[in-house]
């Protein structure tokens, strides 16, 4: 596996004592951890997920490892697949002289190398991005694979922020991340709600039988939220990788809140107040840097989506 599992055995007898496809506990509710994370662990890293990388992504990607001043070792999962010649050639090499090994070059073709079984999954190639943009959860595996074979040691991080390329924050992301660690989560996502997970565009056809079996409810509820930034503790990390490995694949933003309340995990939510009023508007209306250099300017602390600039 990508990860050593070491609490596999008690998420396995975690998970045996829920009654099979509840949902419980809903959501906003604190559960105990149904184990401890690893002691030997190494601080958190912030994975920022991007595809074609712009001189401005660039920078905020410098600006999170300055900020932090390496509390948070920065990692850039980058999908060669679909990075366009222009982003190529004027960005990249900017990129991996910065970043170096810590850049990890990852392709449809190596989640399915781990995850194989999901080729024949519908929605798989949804959006012609593939299960790289479709499939989080195994997406962030196969960069920690990456991670693994391009230094060449494990990752033994405690806890992963994972970022979209066009999530911007207008405050400080040490005291953003610090926010929340404190607060000991197993999963952070935004806005988070329960959803029927078989009304709307199907997303159901996409999720494997045994994620169908264990993690929807009977009503047909799931947890649903929004993933342009999150946060996943290495105990969550452990008992999901073991989970995928099992052949439990669920789509998209459906999924990985699901296995935290499912799975007894500390499920959280970044609280409004730390979120603009950009941030939920989808990608026909980006945010423009006049809006960004505006709140800074009057102190407003807040995460804006989507800036593609």
């Amino acid at each position: 596996g990508v990860l050593t599992l070491v609490f596999g055995a008690l998420a396995v007898a975690a998970t045996a004592s829920q009654q099979q496809g509840s949902l419980e506990p809903k959501i906003g509710e604190i559960v105990p951890n149904v184990a401890a994370s690893s002691d030997n662990c190494n601080g958190n890293f912030v994975l920022i997920r991007m595809v074609d990388p712009t001189p401005a992504m660039l920078r905020r990607a410098q600006r999170i490892e300055i900020e932090t001043g390496g509390t948070h070792q920065v990692l850039i999962g980058l999908d060669v697949g679909h990075t366009s010649e222009e982003s190529e050639s004027f960005t990249l090499k900017e990129l991996f002289r910065t970043f170096g090994n810590r850049t990890l070059k990852i392709t449809n073709e190596d989640l399915f190398a781990l995850y194989p079984e999901i080729r024949d999954l519908p929605h798989s190639n949804y959006k012609s991005r593939g299960p790289l943009w479709n499939f989080h959860e195994e997406a962030v595996q196969t960069c920690l694979h990456q991670y693994e074979k391009q230094m060449n040691k494990k990752w033994n991080g405690c806890g992963l922020w994972v970022l979209e390329d066009d999530i911007e924050y207008t405050g400080n992301w040490q005291q953003l991340f610090t926010k929340y660690e404190s607060q000991s989560p197993d999963f952070i996502n935004s806005k988070p709600e329960e959803k029927n997970f078989f009304k709307g565009i199907g997303w159901h056809n996409a999720a494997s039988e045994a994620f169908r079996t264990k993690f929807v409810s009977k009503d047909g509820m799931v947890h649903r939220g929004h993933e342009h930034i999150t946060y996943r503790s290495r105990k969550f990390l452990d008992i999901v990788s073991q989970e995928l490995a099992n052949g439990v694949h669920g789509i998209s933003e459906w999924a990985s809140p699901t296995y935290a309340s499912v799975l007894g995990l500390r499920l959280m939510a970044i609280d409004d107040d730390d979120i603009s009023r950009w941030y939920h508007l989808g990608h026909f209306f980006p945010v423009q840097p006049s809006v960004i250099s505006l709140m800074q300017s009057q102190g407003q602390a807040k995460l804006m989506h989507p800036v593609k600039f």
